[in-house]
Protein backbone atom coordinates (compact mmCIF):
# COMPACT_ATOMS: atom_id res chain seq x y z
CA UNK A 1 0.00 0.00 0.00
CA UNK A 2 1.18 3.26 -1.36
CA UNK A 3 -0.73 5.77 0.57
CA UNK A 4 -4.55 5.39 2.56
CA UNK A 5 -6.47 7.49 5.02
CA UNK A 6 -4.05 5.11 7.48
CA UNK A 7 -1.22 7.02 6.22
CA UNK A 8 -2.61 10.75 6.24
CA UNK A 9 -4.37 11.46 2.96
CA UNK A 10 -7.23 10.04 1.29
CA UNK A 11 -6.34 7.58 -1.05
CA UNK A 12 -6.39 4.37 -1.81
CA UNK A 13 -3.14 3.80 -4.17
CA UNK A 14 -1.64 0.56 -3.87
CA UNK A 15 1.95 -1.25 -6.00
CA UNK A 16 1.53 -4.55 -7.08
CA UNK A 17 4.97 -6.34 -9.05
CA UNK A 18 5.01 -9.15 -10.69
CA UNK A 19 7.55 -10.65 -12.47
CA UNK A 20 6.00 -9.86 -15.68
CA UNK A 21 4.60 -6.37 -14.54
CA UNK A 22 4.69 -3.60 -12.07
CA UNK A 23 1.18 -1.90 -11.61
CA UNK A 24 -0.11 1.21 -10.13
CA UNK A 25 -3.30 1.24 -8.87
CA UNK A 26 -5.33 4.54 -8.15
CA UNK A 27 -2.35 6.69 -8.29
CA UNK A 28 -3.69 9.54 -6.45
CA UNK A 29 -3.65 11.09 -2.86
CA UNK A 30 -6.05 14.26 -2.05
CA UNK A 31 -7.80 15.92 1.19
CA UNK A 32 -10.74 17.50 1.71
CA UNK A 33 -12.50 19.63 3.88
CA UNK A 34 -13.56 18.78 7.67
CA UNK A 35 -15.39 20.18 10.82
CA UNK A 36 -15.27 23.03 8.76
CA UNK A 37 -11.97 23.66 8.63
CA UNK A 38 -9.09 23.43 5.50
CA UNK A 39 -6.45 20.60 5.91
CA UNK A 40 -4.04 21.01 8.71
CA UNK A 41 -0.55 22.06 7.17
CA UNK A 42 0.64 18.41 8.62
CA UNK A 43 -1.97 17.22 6.45
CA UNK A 44 -0.99 19.59 3.51
CA UNK A 45 3.06 18.35 3.69
CA UNK A 46 1.79 14.82 4.01
CA UNK A 47 0.06 14.68 0.76
CA UNK A 48 3.08 16.80 -1.16
CA UNK A 49 5.28 13.57 0.39
CA UNK A 50 2.59 11.04 -0.71
CA UNK A 51 2.27 12.61 -4.04
CA UNK A 52 6.48 12.98 -4.68
CA UNK A 53 6.34 9.61 -3.58
CA UNK A 54 3.69 7.86 -5.95
CA UNK A 55 5.78 9.80 -8.89
CA UNK A 56 8.53 7.96 -7.87
CA UNK A 57 7.04 4.64 -8.10
CA UNK A 58 5.05 5.27 -10.75
CA UNK A 59 8.26 5.78 -12.69
CA UNK A 60 9.26 2.46 -12.80
CA UNK A 61 5.47 0.75 -13.60
CA UNK A 62 4.21 0.01 -16.55
CA UNK A 63 0.40 0.19 -15.90
CA UNK A 64 -1.74 2.68 -14.16
CA UNK A 65 -5.20 1.94 -13.31
CA UNK A 66 -8.46 4.17 -12.37
CA UNK A 67 -11.36 2.90 -10.34
CA UNK A 68 -13.26 5.45 -11.01
CA UNK A 69 -13.24 9.50 -11.56
CA UNK A 70 -12.72 10.98 -7.60
CA UNK A 71 -9.65 12.86 -7.13
CA UNK A 72 -8.40 10.52 -4.79
CA UNK A 73 -7.96 8.25 -6.99
CA UNK A 74 -6.39 9.85 -10.27
CA UNK A 75 -4.32 13.36 -10.38
CA UNK A 76 -5.85 15.89 -13.11
CA UNK A 77 -3.83 18.22 -15.21
CA UNK A 78 -5.12 21.17 -13.59
CA UNK A 79 -3.45 23.24 -11.23
CA UNK A 80 -5.15 22.77 -7.48
CA UNK A 81 -2.97 22.96 -4.49
CA UNK A 82 -5.92 23.22 -1.98
CA UNK A 83 -7.58 19.55 -2.13
CA UNK A 84 -5.87 17.74 -4.74
CA UNK A 85 -2.30 18.88 -5.43
CA UNK A 86 -1.94 18.53 -9.15
CA UNK A 87 -0.88 20.17 -11.30
CA UNK A 88 -0.16 19.70 -15.44
CA UNK A 89 3.38 19.03 -14.60
CA UNK A 90 2.40 15.96 -12.14
CA UNK A 91 0.02 14.75 -13.97
CA UNK A 92 2.20 14.68 -17.14
CA UNK A 93 5.12 12.92 -15.19
CA UNK A 94 2.73 10.36 -13.74
CA UNK A 95 1.09 9.26 -17.14
CA UNK A 96 3.71 9.45 -19.75
CA UNK A 97 4.67 6.28 -21.83
CA UNK A 98 2.08 4.40 -18.79
CA UNK A 99 -0.53 2.11 -20.36
CA UNK A 100 -3.49 3.69 -18.23
CA UNK A 101 -6.70 1.22 -18.19
CA UNK A 102 -9.58 3.20 -16.53
CA UNK A 103 -13.26 3.23 -15.91
CA UNK A 104 -14.98 4.49 -19.07
CA UNK A 105 -16.60 7.71 -18.62
CA UNK A 106 -19.28 7.81 -20.96
CA UNK A 107 -21.72 4.66 -19.32
CA UNK A 108 -22.18 3.60 -15.68
CA UNK A 109 -20.97 7.12 -14.61
CA UNK A 110 -22.56 10.31 -12.82
CA UNK A 111 -22.70 13.74 -14.32
CA UNK A 112 -19.88 15.14 -12.53
CA UNK A 113 -17.25 12.02 -13.13
CA UNK A 114 -18.46 12.20 -16.92
CA UNK A 115 -16.88 15.46 -17.22
CA UNK A 116 -14.02 14.74 -15.11
CA UNK A 117 -13.41 11.70 -17.17
CA UNK A 118 -13.50 13.87 -20.24
CA UNK A 119 -11.46 16.65 -19.58
CA UNK A 120 -8.54 13.76 -18.13
CA UNK A 121 -9.09 11.50 -21.17
CA UNK A 122 -8.48 14.09 -23.77
CA UNK A 123 -5.03 15.42 -22.11
CA UNK A 124 -4.07 11.50 -20.87
CA UNK A 125 -4.41 10.40 -24.25
CA UNK A 126 -1.32 13.24 -25.55
CA UNK A 127 1.21 11.70 -23.18
CA UNK A 128 0.21 8.17 -21.91
CA UNK A 129 1.30 4.75 -24.45
CA UNK A 130 -2.22 3.60 -24.63
CA UNK A 131 -5.14 4.28 -22.73
CA UNK A 132 -8.05 1.29 -22.21
CA UNK A 133 -11.61 1.68 -21.18
CA UNK A 134 -11.31 -0.88 -18.73
CA UNK A 135 -14.83 -2.20 -17.66
CA UNK A 136 -15.57 -5.79 -17.52
CA UNK A 137 -12.21 -6.61 -19.15
CA UNK A 138 -9.17 -8.74 -18.79
CA UNK A 139 -5.82 -8.25 -19.74
CA UNK A 140 -2.99 -10.17 -19.58
CA UNK A 141 0.83 -9.32 -19.28
CA UNK A 142 2.91 -12.05 -19.61
CA UNK A 143 1.52 -15.10 -17.01
CA UNK A 144 -0.08 -12.08 -15.21
CA UNK A 145 -3.68 -11.76 -15.47
CA UNK A 146 -5.49 -8.20 -14.43
CA UNK A 147 -9.04 -8.49 -14.40
CA UNK A 148 -11.78 -5.59 -13.94
CA UNK A 149 -15.43 -6.10 -12.37
CA UNK A 150 -18.73 -4.59 -14.25
CA UNK A 151 -19.06 -0.93 -12.45
CA UNK A 152 -20.63 -1.23 -9.02
CA UNK A 153 -22.05 0.72 -7.26
CA UNK A 154 -19.99 3.31 -5.42
CA UNK A 155 -21.49 2.59 -1.73
CA UNK A 156 -25.08 1.37 -1.50
CA UNK A 157 -27.07 0.62 -4.51
CA UNK A 158 -28.58 3.36 -6.38
CA UNK A 159 -26.13 6.08 -4.80
CA UNK A 160 -25.93 9.38 -6.76
CA UNK A 161 -22.03 9.09 -6.26
CA UNK A 162 -21.96 6.85 -9.13
CA UNK A 163 -19.70 3.63 -9.75
CA UNK A 164 -16.29 2.41 -9.09
CA UNK A 165 -14.45 -0.67 -10.70
CA UNK A 166 -13.19 -4.11 -8.84
CA UNK A 167 -9.49 -4.97 -9.84
CA UNK A 168 -7.52 -8.32 -9.32
CA UNK A 169 -4.19 -9.03 -9.93
CA UNK A 170 -3.66 -12.68 -10.16
CA UNK A 171 -0.29 -15.02 -11.16
CA UNK A 172 0.04 -18.76 -10.28
CA UNK A 173 -2.74 -18.93 -7.95
CA UNK A 174 -2.07 -15.85 -6.09
CA UNK A 175 -4.74 -13.43 -6.17
CA UNK A 176 -5.15 -9.27 -4.95
CA UNK A 177 -7.94 -8.02 -5.09
CA UNK A 178 -8.38 -3.95 -4.95
CA UNK A 179 -11.82 -2.82 -3.86
CA UNK A 180 -11.96 1.08 -3.73
CA UNK A 181 -15.18 2.58 -2.52
CA UNK A 182 -17.60 0.12 -2.50
CA UNK A 183 -18.05 1.30 1.24
CA UNK A 184 -17.42 -2.40 3.17
CA UNK A 185 -19.06 -2.95 0.62
CA UNK A 186 -22.30 -2.10 1.06
CA UNK A 187 -24.18 -3.77 -1.66
CA UNK A 188 -24.80 -7.17 -1.64
CA UNK A 189 -23.62 -8.26 -5.12
CA UNK A 190 -19.99 -6.42 -4.74
CA UNK A 191 -19.76 -8.60 -1.72
CA UNK A 192 -20.75 -12.31 -3.29
CA UNK A 193 -18.08 -10.56 -6.18
CA UNK A 194 -15.44 -10.17 -3.95
CA UNK A 195 -16.31 -13.24 -2.48
CA UNK A 196 -15.92 -15.17 -5.62
CA UNK A 197 -12.94 -14.06 -7.18
CA UNK A 198 -11.20 -16.20 -4.12
CA UNK A 199 -8.70 -14.09 -3.68
CA UNK A 200 -5.36 -14.42 -1.04
CA UNK A 201 -5.33 -10.49 -0.18
CA UNK A 202 -8.16 -8.27 -0.28
CA UNK A 203 -8.13 -4.48 0.18
CA UNK A 204 -11.40 -2.84 0.07
CA UNK A 205 -12.70 0.78 1.38
CA UNK A 206 -14.53 0.62 4.26
CA UNK A 207 -17.82 2.76 5.11
CA UNK A 208 -18.05 6.44 5.62
CA UNK A 209 -18.68 5.49 9.39
CA UNK A 210 -18.05 9.50 10.11
CA UNK A 211 -21.04 10.47 7.88
CA UNK A 212 -23.56 7.87 10.06
CA UNK A 213 -27.29 10.14 10.29
CA UNK A 214 -26.04 12.74 8.10
CA UNK A 215 -25.75 11.09 4.58
CA UNK A 216 -25.56 7.27 5.59
CA UNK A 217 -27.69 5.00 7.91
CA UNK A 218 -27.35 2.80 10.20
CA UNK A 219 -29.20 -0.02 8.33
CA UNK A 220 -26.43 0.75 5.51
CA UNK A 221 -23.41 1.14 7.77
CA UNK A 222 -24.39 -2.25 9.55
CA UNK A 223 -25.18 -3.78 5.89
CA UNK A 224 -21.37 -2.90 5.34
CA UNK A 225 -19.76 -4.19 8.59
CA UNK A 226 -21.94 -7.90 7.94
CA UNK A 227 -19.94 -7.92 4.37
CA UNK A 228 -16.88 -7.23 5.95
CA UNK A 229 -17.14 -9.96 8.39
CA UNK A 230 -17.48 -12.04 5.58
CA UNK A 231 -14.34 -11.27 3.08
CA UNK A 232 -12.27 -11.32 6.66
CA UNK A 233 -13.47 -14.95 7.34
CA UNK A 234 -12.74 -15.57 3.84
CA UNK A 235 -9.07 -14.81 3.49
CA UNK A 236 -6.72 -11.53 4.60
CA UNK A 237 -8.52 -8.44 4.47
CA UNK A 238 -7.25 -4.91 4.80
CA UNK A 239 -9.41 -2.09 5.07
CA UNK A 240 -9.22 1.34 4.75
CA UNK A 241 -10.17 5.00 3.55
CA UNK A 242 -13.74 6.18 4.29
CA UNK A 243 -13.88 4.38 7.13
CA UNK A 244 -10.26 5.50 8.54
CA UNK A 245 -12.04 8.95 8.73
CA UNK A 246 -13.66 8.19 12.03
CA UNK A 247 -11.29 7.85 14.99
CA UNK A 248 -13.63 5.12 16.36
CA UNK A 249 -13.07 2.67 13.30
CA UNK A 250 -11.64 0.14 15.28
CA UNK A 251 -14.32 -0.50 18.17
CA UNK A 252 -16.59 -0.33 15.44
CA UNK A 253 -15.18 -3.11 13.24
CA UNK A 254 -14.47 -5.18 16.43
CA UNK A 255 -18.31 -5.65 16.77
CA UNK A 256 -18.02 -8.47 14.32
CA UNK A 257 -13.89 -8.77 13.23
CA UNK A 258 -11.68 -9.78 15.97
CA UNK A 259 -8.44 -8.22 14.30
CA UNK A 260 -9.13 -5.28 11.55
CA UNK A 261 -6.41 -4.11 9.73
CA UNK A 262 -5.80 -0.99 8.08
CA UNK A 263 -3.25 -0.30 5.19
CA UNK A 264 -0.65 1.43 7.60
CA UNK A 265 -0.71 -1.76 10.37
CA UNK A 266 -0.72 -4.23 6.71
CA UNK A 267 2.79 -2.46 5.80
CA UNK A 268 3.90 -2.59 9.68
CA UNK A 269 3.63 0.78 10.52
CA UNK A 270 1.18 2.77 12.92
CA UNK A 271 -1.68 4.15 11.55
CA UNK A 272 -1.81 8.35 11.41
CA UNK A 273 -4.99 9.11 11.26
CA UNK A 274 -4.62 13.29 10.30
CA UNK A 275 -8.34 13.97 8.70
CA UNK A 276 -9.94 12.33 11.53
CA UNK A 277 -7.65 14.13 14.18
CA UNK A 278 -8.03 17.85 12.25
CA UNK A 279 -9.55 19.66 15.33
CA UNK A 280 -7.07 18.51 17.52
CA UNK A 281 -3.93 19.06 15.28
CA UNK A 282 -5.98 22.87 15.24
CA UNK A 283 -5.85 22.96 18.62
CA UNK A 284 -2.57 21.53 19.24
CA UNK A 285 -0.84 23.00 16.88
CA UNK A 286 -2.02 25.89 15.08
CA UNK A 287 -1.03 27.57 12.04
CA UNK A 288 1.12 30.51 11.55
CA UNK A 289 -0.70 33.76 10.46
CA UNK A 290 1.00 32.76 6.59
CA UNK A 291 -1.41 29.71 6.70
CA UNK A 292 -4.44 31.41 7.83
CA UNK A 293 -3.93 34.18 5.14
CA UNK A 294 -3.73 31.77 2.55
CA UNK A 295 -6.70 30.00 3.24
CA UNK A 296 -8.61 33.35 3.16
CA UNK A 297 -7.62 33.80 -0.68
CA UNK A 298 -10.34 33.76 -3.08
CA UNK A 299 -11.09 30.43 -4.40
CA UNK A 300 -9.34 30.61 -7.51
CA UNK A 301 -6.45 32.28 -6.52
CA UNK A 302 -6.26 29.80 -3.21
CA UNK A 303 -6.46 27.00 -6.04
CA UNK A 304 -3.43 27.99 -7.86
CA UNK A 305 -1.09 29.12 -4.70
CA UNK A 306 1.22 26.58 -2.60
CA UNK A 307 -0.15 26.58 0.63
CA UNK A 308 2.42 27.98 2.75
CA UNK A 309 3.74 24.77 4.60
Amino acid sequence: MVSAESMGVRSMCVLVETPDVRILLDPSAALGKRYGLFPHPKEYRAVEKATREILKIAEKCDVLTISHYHWDHFKPFFENYTFIWSNEEIASALYEGKIVLAKDFRSNVNFSQRMRGYMFHKRVLEVAEKVEVADGRTFRIGDTRIMFSRPFWHGPPKTALGYVLICSVEREGEKFVHAPDVQGPMDGEATDFILGLRANLVYVGGPPLYLKGYRVGEKELEMALENMRKLDEAGTLVVDHHLLRDPGWRKWCKRKISKPMCAAEFEGKRAKLLEARRRELYEKYPPDEDFVKWTKLPPQKRRMTRPPI
